[in-house]
């Protein structure tokens, strides 16, 4: 009798710990998931200049780097320019 009830103490402490883990894993899990959806989710609002995105963890879009914002601006600066020269030129090459 006693080396059966020690039996089923010892397979009771085992069932406990396996349910402790199996949730463990479970929320684990979770969180794994729910940081990947968020990444998802946000990576299409994310910056996206030079082909660079950035994404910190609770998903929120960060500022973009220093470089790429110099970047842009050149870019644009380089477009008015172009707009400008071609407006400087006369009617008969613009037409």
């Amino acid at each position: 009798m006693t080396k059966r009830k020690e039996k089923r103490k010892e397979e009771k402490k085992k069932e406990k710990k396996r349910k402790e883990k199996k949730i463990q894993n479970q929320t684990k899990k979770k969180k794994k998931r729910k940081k990947k959806q968020i990444k998802h989710l946000h990576n299409s609002r994310a910056v996206k200049l030079n082909g660079r995105r950035s994404v910190n963890r609770r998903g929120k879009v960060s500022d973009i780097r220093r470089d790429d914002v110099m970047l842009a601006v050149a870019l644009v600066q380089r477009r008015r320019d172009r707009v400008a020269k071609f407006n400087e030129g006369d009617e008969v090459t613009r037409a």
